[in-house]
């Protein structure tokens, strides 16, 4: 159990034994020596010279790997604690904590990175993604806000917008959830008014439309006031972004405008019987 003694004696006959010099096997037991001496530098570093000279043997290169991850999930808190305002550092161990499934983890890492360097290439539009992972959707559109404030490429701050929108939009299809379309079109408007594209607008558009609907569908329940006025204003706004994006669907646009121009009469109705002076009041 001397293993201090065990790899002074394995240099020595890596130096002069050629016999050992040619032995991939060698390699593994000299660096699970200095391992075991707490020497994880020099165990890696002969791990990588044997792998280099025998890249045929898989002992040798499993005991490499071992070591690498080994020594990655030591070393990160030994920078961290010496390097605690390096923004590449924490971005680095955000990356670790990602590929390990700890987004939790990731995000308040990334957060710490940011802290250090605002300008850090990608860092909002990363901790924008892992916000959406953990649910903080709110907080992951302040991101992308961010992201376009600090030096990062608009076009790409539009297409993650659109992307995250898009996605949003899919799962409030499903769900058909006011509150759904709601927030799928924060984004999907951010992804417009940054790099305007015709898909953009169409979601927009179709988002609009279905918050219509639904606020049209609720508001003679409680003779809303308000969600009548939500009602108008979103049907506007989907009849202005369903012409102005129609040629990414222009088949589905139409039918959605048509949809627009029923909708109307209805959402003017209920704008004059619950909104007048004399009419029902607001809840």
């Amino acid at each position: 159990n001397d293993w201090k003694a065990a790899a002074e004696q394995g240099e020595r006959l890596l130096a002069r034994d050629p016999a050992t010099q040619s032995d991939p096997d060698f390699y593994v037991r000299l660096a699970a020596a200095y391992r075991a001496d707490s020497q994880p530098v020099r165990a890696l570093a002969t791990a990588g010279l044997g792998v280099s000279k025998f890249p045929a043997s898989a002992p040798l290169q499993i005991a490499y790997l071992q070591l690498l991850k080994a020594e990655a999930d030591a070393a990160m808190p030994r920078v961290l604690a010496a390097f605690p305002d390096n923004a590449e550092v924490h971005a680095l161990a955000a990356q670790s904590l990602k590929g390990s499934g700890d987004s939790a983890g990731a995000m308040e890492e990334t957060k710490r990175a940011l802290a250090a360097n605002p300008r850090l290439p990608h860092g909002y539009l990363q901790l924008a993604q892992l916000e959406i992972e953990v649910g903080q959707t709110d907080s992951a559109y302040a991101a992308i806000e961010m992201a376009s404030k600090f030096g990062e490429d608009t076009k790409t701050v539009a297409q993650f917008a659109l992307a995250r929108g898009n996605a949003l939009y899919k799962a409030a299809t499903t769900s058909q959830k006011r509150d759904d379309f709601q927030r799928a079109m924060k984004f999907l408007a951010l992804a417009a008014q940054l790099a305007p594209t015709a898909e953009a607008k169409f979601l927009v558009g179709a988002s609009a439309l279905s918050i219509s609907q639904s606020a049209a569908s609720e508001a003679p329940q409680s003779k809303s006031c308000d969600l009548s006025k939500l009602a108008d204003s979103s049907l506007t706004e989907a009849e202005i972004n369903l012409v102005g994006g129609g040629s990414a669907a222009p088949d589905v646009a139409k039918t959605y405008l048509d949809y627009v121009a029923k909708l109307r009469p209805y959402v003017a109705d209920q704008i004059k019987s619950y909104c007048s002076p004399g009419g029902p009041r607001p809840d």
